[in-house]
């Protein structure tokens, strides 16, 4: 693994982007679960959940627990 690098980006512009991406993701949940259903939805959730945990490995250099552990630490 790699060292993790904590974002450039000051605290405040960093939780602006988690909370837009958490309502945008919320969103769209919402609006699969209405045209597919909660099956099809969930299913394609735990795909793109995959496809998240391949790519922290491949370009962050860790596991996305190891990154948030990491991101805590004093």
């Amino acid at each position: 693994m790699t060292d993790f690098t904590p974002p450039l980006l000051p605290d405040d512009v960093v939780q602006k982007f988690r909370t837009g991406a958490e309502e945008k993701m919320a969103e769209q949940l919402r609006s699969m679960t209405s045209e597919y259903g909660i099956q099809a939805t969930t299913a394609m959730m735990i795909g793109f959940v995959e496809a998240m945990k391949a790519w922290s490995e491949e370009v962050v250099g860790m596991s996305i627990a190891d990154a948030l552990a990491q991101e805590k630490r004093p």
